[in-house]
């Protein structure tokens, strides 16, 4: 039986006190044990539309009152706060599709094939709408052999590469890392995450890109060819970002809708999970989920995934014990030749002067010191043996 539970993992249970008697509406979809929507409603007062705003659940709840005609079940004052959060979502997100539409359109006219992941894939597969799913970045995967021809092509369109992905070392964030952040041009709003690999937990679980590519979906986003992730890999992919990131109620949402909407093919789903060896991370995940949804989710296939028995390493990175070390300590274990390992701490502790550059401005190696010792302590301070 898996008994590790990540800490960053907390704040779920509240995500679920806020949005649970909401979720007849935010689904659309007959609940275990969920309220009438009647009943939701009438619980809504503006401190809980508040706290609903703050989850940026508001576009969702507008869309879906209006939906199902249950406007006269709610406040005039309250509607109309709904009302025009949904108005302001639609407004942001026609720029935003504008963006998402412009980096898939150089990218194609370079030859370069795409895989659209998280919330640019989510609006359209499970929310049909961009307005009722928030989104902060453009998230992409490609194959790593274009990485240097698709940061030209964003930098073309006046993306500008975060100073914290510059290289400690060359060669270091390609073997070590997944991903590269861009800025928006003046006047964007959208970031972009350039992937060339999943990963999840701190680094731990890795989805390589080659069989990613192999099962991936043609789709179109915009009237743009692109790729998303089969349903299998699109929710081993939710569930390990909500283990490892946990932000707040959308991915509670994201991962409900991808039960309800996805075509999972539960078996296939079994098979990724033992290829990927990421049965633990998920299993926590839809342990938590079957609380409100037993009749979509297999009962054997929890039965299944509950047997499995993660080693002491993994047990380890699923809690966090050693808190900020936790990254590196994956890093480690997960690259076994010693001349990798020993490229890692050399990068970490002595890195290149363009690094300190890129970081801070200037070549202080003297501030770097400092400000690794800091962090080292503070995680001494939290760290947590269990």
């Amino acid at each position: 039986m898996i008994k590790a539970w990540p800490k960053q993992f907390d704040d779920w249970q509240e995500a679920v006190a806020l949005i649970q008697c909401f979720w007849p509406l935010l689904l659309a979809d007959n609940l275990h044990n969920a309220p009438k929507v009647e009943v939701a409603l009438a619980q809504l007062d503006p401190p809980t539309l508040e706290r609903l705003r703050r989850q940026r659940l508001t576009p969702l709840l507008f869309r879906q009152v209006m939906r199902q005609g249950l406007e006269k079940h709610l406040e005039p004052s309250l509607l109309e706060e709904l009302r025009n959060d949904y108005l302001m979502a639609l407004r942001a997100t026609a720029s935003e599709d504008q963006e998402v539409f412009r980096v898939i359109q150089a990218l194609n006219a370079a030859g370069i094939e795409s895989i659209l992941l998280k919330g640019a894939d989510l609006r359209m597969r499970l929310y049909g709408e961009s307005a009722v799913r928030p989104m902060g970045d453009l998230d992409l995967l490609i194959s790593g052999e274009h990485v240097a021809r698709v940061k030209s092509i964003l930098e073309g369109l006046g993306l500008a590469l975060q100073s914290q992905c510059a290289d400690p070392r060359p060669g270091f964030r390609e073997l070590f890392r997944n991903e590269l952040h861009f800025n928006p041009p003046p006047g964007g709003s959208l970031l972009v995450d350039l992937h060339w690999r999943l990963s999840g937990v701190d680094n731990f679980y890795t989805l390589p890109f080659p069989r990613l590519e192999r099962m991936a979906v043609p789709w179109s986003c915009h009237g743009q060819p692109v790729k998303v992730l089969c349903p299998e890999h699109a929710f081993i992919h939710l569930a390990l970002h909500t283990l490892g990131e946990f932000h707040g109620a959308v991915q509670i949402i994201d991962l409900c809708l991808a039960l309800h909407t996805l075509p999972l093919h539960w078996p296939t789903l079994k098979e990724e999970l033992l290829r990927f060896q990421c049965q633990a991370p998920v299993y926590l995940v839809l342990r938590e989920l079957a609380h409100w949804f037993p009749h979509i989710i297999p009962g054997a296939i929890l039965n299944d995934l509950s047997g499995y028995r993660p080693s002491w390493a993994e047990r380890l990175v699923l809690n966090r014990s050693l808190g900020y070390l936790t990254s590196h300590f994956a890093a480690l274990y997960r690259h076994r030749r010693l001349r990798d390992r020993l490229f890692y701490v050399s990068a970490l502790l002595w890195p290149q002067t363009d690094y300190l550059v890129a970081v801070y401005g200037e070549p202080d190696r003297t501030r770097f010191i400092r400000q690794f010792l800091r962090t080292l302590f503070f995680s001494a301070k939290s760290w947590d043996p269990r």
